[in-house]
């Protein structure tokens, strides 16, 4: 089952893809949070283009705090327009962990914080896959 993994945060979004038969994890991209929620609609329909790529499941990082609240109506919202069921996973610490696996790729300083949130929504995934295999 390919798994679409989402790290929400107020000024970025980062999209990884992984398949739980191969579990495998790629990182997307990145999406500036106020255009997508300036383009909400532009937004969703990217990521029905992309759920539509055999995605069956879009998993949503809960970092915990204040902004809880805000990423699961995000995702109810997500789960109504797309169709696909939405589960929730921590993503603590993920961002702090990608930071440092770009850092020592020796990537560029602008290219690293570009791709940061991608990285971090693949280290998501990653542990909720490994979660499930336990």
């Amino acid at each position: 089952m390919k798994i679409l993994a989402i790290d929400y945060g107020r000024s970025k979004i980062g999209l990884a893809v992984g398949d739980t038969e191969t579990g495998m994890v790629e990182p997307l991209t990145v999406w500036p949070s106020s255009k997508f929620k300036f383009a909400y609609q532009q937004g969703v329909q990217s990521l029905k283009s992309i759920a539509k790529e055999d995605i069956e499941k879009i998993l949503i990082g809960i970092p915990g705090g204040k902004i809880e609240k805000e990423i699961r109506e995000f995702g109810k919202e997500i789960q109504e327009t797309t169709g696909l069921p939405v589960d929730f996973f921590d993503e603590t610490l993920t961002t702090q962990d990608a930071r440092k696996m770009l850092l020592q790729s020796g990537r560029k300083r602008k290219i690293r914080r570009g791709m940061e949130d991608a990285f971090a929504a693949a280290i998501m995934l990653e542990s909720y896959l490994e979660s499930r295999l336990r």
